[in-house]
C-alpha cells in the first residue's frame, strides 16, 4: 500500500536517448520527493510514471510491474453478505465488479478460526455490467465436531478471491432458524375431552420445514406427562405440512393450566408454548324469583305477577 512518501532514483544508463522529453520528465519525477494522498498517487503519479518509463531499455520488468499495479488499482470488488449467517437456511451473497469487463471469482465459506473444511464454494465469472447474486446454504451437520457446542460466539469465514484481490470476512453464525406455530382446538377442556393439537413448522422463507420437532405436554405442576418426537417421513403424524396430535387426560388429572411445548431447531434448543385450561364440569344453575300480590280477592279481574330469572 502506498504511504504517501515516495523517493525513486533510477540509473541514468537505463534510459534510452530516443525520447528526450520523456527522459527530462522522468528525471524530474525521479529526483523529487512526493507528499501526496493515496488517491493522487493512483490517479496521477502512477499513470505518469508508466508513460515516462516506456522508453527504458533495461526496465521492461519494471514496466510490467507498474502496469499490473495500475490494473489492480483500477479494479474494484464489492462484496455484500449478511451480518449473521443462519445455519440450515438459504442466505444471499452479492458480488459486483468495477474497472474490468469480467473476472473469475472464487468465493467459499470455511469454519473459523480453524479453517478445517470448505462448507460451501462458488466459482463464477463476475461481469461489471451486472451484480451477481449467489445463494449459499451452510448445513449444521457439515460443521466440524463440537463446533457449535464450544462456548462463545461462533463464526464462519467468507473468502472472496480473484486476480489481485483477496478478502476474508468473519461472519457470526446463528443456529436459531425457522418458526413454529402451535394451536389447540379450544382454550378450556373438561377431563373427559380430547385435546386436539396442531403444529406448523416453517423455515426462514415461511415454507413448510421438514426438520424434527418434539412435543411435550405438562400438567400445572410442570411435570411432563407426554412427549412425542415428530420426524417428517418417519411417522404418519407428519406426512403433511402440519403435525397433528391428540392428547387424552388421565383418570385423575390435575385441574388448572396445562401447557403444550414444541422444541425445534438445531439440537431442539428453540421452543414455543401454548396454554390451555382443564376444569371440572359443573352443571349450570339459575334462579327464578316470582313476586305476587299478598292478597288476591275474588273480585280482582287482573292479577299482576313479576318474574325475575
Amino acid at each position: 500500500m502506498f504511504d504517501g512518501k515516495l523517493t525513486w532514483k533510477p540509473h541514468v544508463d537505463d534510459i534510452s536517448n530516443r525520447a528526450p522529453k520523456r527522459i527530462r520528465a522522468f528525471k524530474r519525477l525521479a529526483g523529487a520527493r512526493w507528499d501526496c494522498s493515496t488517491q493522487t498517487y493512483h490517479t496521477f503519479f502512477l499513470p505518469l510514471l508508466i508513460y515516462c518509463c516506456k522508453p527504458l531499455v533495461a526496465g521492461k520488468n519494471l514496466l510490467n510491474t507498474l502496469e499490473k499495479n495500475l490494473n489492480s488499482v483500477l479494479m474494484t470488488f464489492y462484496v455484500v453478505a449478511p451480518n449473521t449467517l443462519r445455519l440450515d437456511s438459504d442466505e444471499t451473497i452479492a458480488i459486483a465488479l468495477e474497472g474490468k469487463p469480467v473476472a473469475l471469482v472464487h468465493a467459499y465459506i470455511q469454519d473459523y478460526p480453524g479453517k478445517i473444511k470448505n462448507l460451501t464454494q462458488i466459482v463464477s465469472d463476475v461481469k461489471s455490467d451486472a451484480v451477481d447474486i449467489f445463494n449459499v446454504h451452510v448445513r449444521s451437520e457439515d460443521l466440524p465436531p463440537n463446533f457449535l457446542s464450544t462456548p462463545g460466539e461462533k463464526s464462519v469465514l467468507l473468502t472472496v478471491h480473484s486476480d489481485n484481490f483477496h478478502k476474508e470476512i468473519p461472519i457470526p453464525v446463528s443456529n436459531k432458524t425457522g418458526y413454529v406455530f402451535i394451536q389447540t382446538d379450544k382454550p378450556i377442556y373438561t377431563p373427559n375431552q380430547l385435546v386436539h393439537i396442531r403444529v406448523i413448522p416453517l423455515n426462514e422463507d415461511a415454507l413448510p420445514s421438514n426438520r424434527p420437532i418434539k412435543l411435550q405436554i405438562k400438567n400445572p405442576n410442570g411435570t411432563t406427562v407426554e412427549e412425542t418426537l415428530f420426524n417428517k417421513g418417519k411417522t404418519s403424524k407428519f406426512q403433511t405440512a402440519f403435525a397433528r396430535h391428540m392428547y387424552k387426560f388421565p383418570n385423575f388429572p390435575i385441574m388448572g393450566e396445562w401447557t403444550a411445548t414444541v422444541n425445534y431447531g438445531y439440537g431442539l434448543e428453540q421452543s414455543t408454548t401454548v396454554h390451555f385450561e382443564l376444569q371440572e364440569y359443573v352443571l349450570p344453575t339459575f334462579t327464578v324469583e316470582l313476586k305476587t300480590p299478598e292478597i288476591i280477592l275474588e273480585s280482582d279481574k287482573d292479577i299482576v305477577l313479576t318474574v325475575n330469572a
